[in-house]
């Protein structure tokens, strides 16, 4: 089990990866085979499995059915984030 630093840092590149990528609509295997260090390890696929739950339960992530979305406070504050970073 990985410590709430490492929860944290894969939650942030979750939810990073998906808001760059958006609007391509990606599934949870396909993020597990990006960004889980070995995907076909139990515990780097638990990693990103556990960041998913812990995302959509906050709100910051949408599933359906196999395709996992950030929702619209998602990406508004990866809007402003980039917007910070331009100035």
């Amino acid at each position: 089990m990985g410590t709430d630093r490492d929860d944290r840092i894969i939650q942030h590149s979750l939810l990073v990866h998906l808001t760059v990528e958006h609007p391509i609509q990606l599934t949870e295997d396909e993020l597990i085979r990006e960004l889980a260090s070995e995907p076909d390890a139990f515990g780097p696929r638990d990693r990103v499995q556990q960041a998913i739950r812990d995302l959509v339960r906050i709100g910051l992530l949408h599933r359906h059915g196999s395709f996992v979305l950030p929702t619209r406070a998602a990406l508004h504050a990866a809007d402003l984030y980039e917007e910070r970073h331009y100035e």
